[in-house]
């Protein structure tokens, strides 16, 4: 289908090489160039989070579950769940969360806003999962919906290692024919 066309992925890992993979398996000459590393926060920090205390969770990232995962901490049964995306989604409910909802198409910030569980939320407490310097929106809307809303940091983006100039020329000779990347920062890096 893809007609061995080059392919330029620059997702981080693990999501690249599953990307790559199915690219693959749809004859495409997937290459894997991660521009972004993932770096989970300190388990002794993320010990100290209660999310008990919390009417909804909602993950924006499968880093953001897999960065809790890691610092095994236990998720809550009482709350309820939401994640951007379907990926998330799953990987939510990989740890045992039974329900977990979702936008219908829009996989997003404002995907997630429309949700009607998500309309009337005043005096809930909702936390924010998911990486450093998120985008403002969410919780900016959640708030003006009179929600106890809060951003929980669990990992940060860095640069990945730096390729040398020889790896950098061998990816674009002959150049992609299109790069694939999912988010701002990982294009600008």
């Amino acid at each position: 289908m893809l007609n061995h066309k080059r392919l330029l992925i620059t997702r981080p890992q693990p999501q690249a090489q599953r990307l790559a993979q199915l690219l693959t398996a749809a004859g495409a000459i997937a290459i894997e160039f991660p521009t972004i590393d993932i770096v989970y926060a300190e388990a002794a920090q993320l010990a100290e989070l209660d999310l008990g205390q919390y009417d909804q969770l909602i993950f924006v990232s499968q880093a953001a579950v897999a960065a809790l995962v890691q610092a095994h901490i236990a998720l809550p049964l009482t709350a309820n769940y939401f994640a951007v995306g379907l990926q998330t989604a799953k990987a939510l409910q990989a740890q045992g969360v039974a329900t977990v909802q979702t936008p219908l198409t829009e996989f997003s910030s404002e995907g997630l806003l429309a949700l009607p569980a998500l309309h009337a939320v005043a005096k809930q407490r909702i936390a924010i999962i998911g990486g450093e310097n998120p985008r403002p929106l969410l919780c900016q809307q959640l708030s003006q919906r009179q929600a106890q809303a809060i951003e929980i940091a669990v990992y940060r983006r860095q640069l990945p290692m730096t390729y040398t100039n020889a790896v950098i020329q061998q990816l674009w000779l002959p150049a992609p024919e299109a790069i694939i990347t999912t988010s701002k920062v990982g294009l600008s890096n």
